[in-house]
């Protein structure tokens, strides 16, 4: 009996030791993966001079769309600016990008069931209006997961954050120009903008309606900006 409960404990223990190491090797996979898509889109190469460029935007159904030059090209394609994303281009744009201008990174990031391809690309150059960035690793997007409407719009993809954080960014949306300029760049009316404070809604009980989700946030901004609020309606 006792052999017999060593056998079983002996057992055991090789089968944790196994789900162990078999859990350690692909938490590194992680990681590893994650740090290699963290390192190359990290790696973008901002204009060493001074330098500030006020750029033009459409504004449709909510996203700010510029046109941009990729590796010299001469025509220019439509980009989404997005501060909370990472520099994406659409598959098409991708195939039709001169080879000699990227490089393919393999991540396994994607799957053939998702948006997104199993590979990164660097590509390199961007040129927004002036502005020229270098060395951008971007994900590639399967087209056809992104919607009739987007892609009637945006031809080229997404200009995300490891490129604007490379430099100081402005939104204007009355006159809907995006400036970018240097890091050190001071707009200098910063100091005179007005905030507006507001706290989100405390945690509803278990017994009340489940909140709907919504993809904005609204503010009354009347008894701060009454006088230009109805100014702009007139």
């Amino acid at each position: 009996m006792n052999t017999r409960i060593i056998k079983i404990f002996k057992l055991l223990i090789i089968i944790i030791t196994v789900l162990l190491g078999l859990s350690i090797f692909i938490a590194g996979t992680v990681f590893y993966k994650i740090y290699t898509i963290k390192d190359i889109l990290s790696n973008v190469e901002a204009p060493t001079s001074e330098f500030i460029e006020r750029i033009h935007f459409d504004y449709i159904d909510n996203m700010i769309i510029v046109k941009a030059k990729t590796n010299s090209h001469s025509k220019q394609n439509s980009f989404l600016i997005d501060t909370g994303a990472p520099t994406i281009i659409s598959n098409s744009f991708f195939k039709n990008l001169n080879p000699s201008g990227i490089k393919i990174i393999n991540t396994n990031y994607g799957n053939s069931k998702g948006a997104f391809e199993e590979f990164m690309v660097t590509i390199d150059s961007i040129k927004i209006q002036g502005v020229t960035f270098k060395n951008i690793g971007a994900l590639v997007i399967d087209d056809s997961k992104m919607g009739e409407k987007f892609n009637s719009l945006i031809d080229g993809g997404v200009i995300g954050y490891n490129i604007l954080s490379n430099c100081m960014v402005r939104i204007d949306y009355d006159k809907m120009i995006l400036t970018l300029a240097h890091q050190d760049y001071n707009f200098g009316d910063i100091e005179n903008s007005k905030r507006v404070n507001f706290e989100f809604a405390k945690l509803r009980s278990k017994n009340a309606e489940k909140p709907k989700k919504t993809n904005s946030i609204k503010l009354n901004l009347n008894s701060i900006f009454g006088d230009q609020i109805q100014k702009h309606q007139q």
